[in-house]
This record gives C-alpha cells, structure tokens and sequence, in this order.
C-alpha cells in the first residue's frame, strides 16, 4: 500500500463497457490503499453511451476490491432526455444511487445542451435533492486559461477544449448561472469538482464557502491546481485547515488511464508532503510542487471522512428489481439498432449477472 491511511476517491469515472479494464483499475486502487470511490456517471455527455447510468449501478453491485458508490447523470442527448429531471432523479434514486453528478456546465456540453443549471427545468429536481439531502457533484466551467488559445496545448485545443472562439459564452457566465442555481437552492449539498477552478483565487474560493454554507470543494485535480496552490503555499495551508470540514479527496481517475497512480501520489502529496519542492507525479513532470503539509487529523478529514459526511453517513441499497427493469426497458429500445450491438450485448451480459 503506497499510502499509510486508507482512501476515499469521491470522483472516478467508469468510461467503458470492459469489465476487465475496469476491474484492474479498481485492483490498482485497493493496492495503492483506495477502500472505497465514488463512480460518476457522464450520461448527459454525448460522447458516451446511453447505459452509464446502468453501469455505475453495476459496478455498485458487483465491485469487491473497493466499496463503489454510484452517482447517477441525467440524460440530455439521447431517448430519455425527454423524461422531465424530476421524474429521471426519483429513478435513479429508487435504483440505488447515492448522488447526483452534474457535467452540464462543462462548457462544451452547456452549449450542446443550450440551458444551465439555473434553467426553470432542472428546479423541481433539485428541490426534491435539496429536500431529501442528495449530495451532488458539479462540473463547472473549466480552467480559465481555455479562453486564451496562447495559454493552451496542443493536446487540449484537439479535443476541443478551447472555449475563446465565440461559441461558447465567457468564462465568469458559467459562475454565474451556478450561483444563480445555488440561491434558488441553498441547502443543496454540493461539491464543486475540481476546487471550482480557483486554485488561481484564494479570495474568491474563500467567499464562496463563506456564502454557501453547504458546498464543499474537491480537490480532484485539473492540470495546473497544484501549481497553482504552490504558488502561495502558506496561504493555501491557513486556508485548507480553516475549511478543513469542506474539502474532498478526488483524483478523476478512469478506466481507460495507465497513470491512475500518478494522479493519487500527486492529490496526496499535495496534502502530505512538506513546503520544499518535489516532482509533480502527473501532468507537469518537468515542474515541481510544493506541498501544503497539513496535519495528519486534516488529512484524515479531506480523504475519508467528509466524503462520509457528505453522503450524510448512510449506505443506499440497490433495488435489484428495478436496475433489472431499467436494463430490460434500455435493451428493448436498442437491440434492433445495428450501430448499438455492443451495447445491447453489454445489457444483456448485464441482466444475466443480475
């Protein structure tokens, strides 16, 4: 075990239909000391399948390495985006989920979908979420620096990340929306993923927490977070042990990514190590990072025990009869679609092991 305490990853995605791709990903976390991760379906993207709200349920059901906890998605792009979100958040609840992952504020899926969170649409789920204390995750809006091509990669502006041309709207809007979500719902229990994109922002990720009692940050990492927390370390350490109780361990880690274990050596690092500079494990292996040192009790809360808390300490049991239903109903809909037999084989392997 890499890590001398044990883990909770609250962001991993589950990106294939490969059983034993996925199976080795999870075997790789409970080695490195991962007991437990959050799975976050991404079914509203279009660039991936209509099931993966079935498969983070499947992996809830059928994982023995770690403990997996499903977060369901809403559809936005395919057959059941036509369910009101009110109606797919009592379905996905009632199969099982443990939460709600939000992706439509990425800005290459807000401007596919042509609504944001605040939209009058998304308000009777998130009331029934708010009510029932549902925690949820949002992706928000993306680091600023995909607004200036000069500041991007080559890499990135390829997979259509550069948001500066136009056709998406400007990088403060997608704040703004959020904000104007969490004040028509401000007992939401929300983690803002990625540390909200102000690790560049001590003092505005700092009024947020304080006018928004109940979101939390996570520190899954974007490429230049740690950097960016290094670039004013001290401050940044006041700061995470002063809202020691609101930030959460991620790492987006996935199954089809070889280097898992560099991103969990850098988020932990970047909690444990000392102030010197060390290699960054991911991303920038060239630059170096410094750590925030927080005390071990700080540590135990941001990897373990806020996730808990945030999923207000309780287990939600799967309702086999219903993810049964749910696949049966998908694989009538698709199983004569041609383009979608992979698919429709996956489902029926699916019920089978049911």
């Amino acid at each position: 075990m890499i890590f001398n305490k044990p883990i909770v990853d609250s962001h991993v995605h589950i990106e294939t239909r490969d059983s034993e791709r996925t199976e080795k990903m999870l075997l790789e976390m409970k080695e490195i000391g991962v007991k437990e991760i959050a799975a976050l379906s991404i079914v509203c993207s279009p660039d991936y399948g209509i099931e993966q709200n079935l498969l983070v349920l499947k992996w809830k059901r059928d994982s023995r390495d770690v403990k997996v906890r499903a977060f369901g998605c809403f559809h936005e792009v395919d057959s059941y985006a036509e369910l009101p979100y009110e109606k797919q958040a009592e379905a996905l609840l009632d199969m099982g989920c443990d939460g709600i992952k939000f992706l439509q504020m990425k800005p290459n899926y807000r401007r596919i979908i042509g609504k944001g969170v605040c939209d009058p649409s998304y308000d009777k789920a998130l009331s029934m979420l708010e009510e029932r204390g549902v925690p949820t995750v949002f992706h928000v809006a993306d680091p600023f620096e995909f607004w200036d091509i000069t500041k991007m990669s080559e890499s990135y502006i390829a997979r259509g990340w550069f948001y500066g041309d136009g056709r998406h709207m400007p990088y403060e809007d997608y704040y703004t929306e959020v904000f104007s979500m969490l004040s028509k719902h401000p007992r939401l229990k929300v983690s803002l993923a990625h540390f909200f994109f102000l690790a560049n922002d001590i003092d505005k990720a700092r009024r947020i927490l304080e006018k928004y009692p109940n979101v939390s940050y996570d520190i899954t990492p974007h490429p230049r977070m740690y950097t960016e927390f290094s670039e004013n370390i001290d401050a940044w350490r006041d700061f995470f042990i002063e809202y020691q109780d609101r930030i959460i361990y991620g790492t987006d880690s996935q199954d089809e990514r070889e280097r898992n274990i560099n991103i969990h050596k850098t988020a932990y690092y970047s909690l444990t190590k000392s102030r010197d500079e060390f290699p960054m494990p991911a991303y920038y292996k060239d630059k170096c990072i410094r750590g925030l040192e927080l005390p071990e009790s700080v540590v135990d809360k941001i990897c373990e025990h806020n996730f808990h808390a945030f999923l207000n300490n309780k287990d939600v049991p799967l309702n086999e009869e219903l993810i049964d239903r749910a696949a049966r109903h998908l694989l009538r809909k698709i199983e004569r679609d041609e383009s979608r037999a992979d698919r429709a084989a996956w489902l029926r392997e699916f019920i089978s092991k049911g």
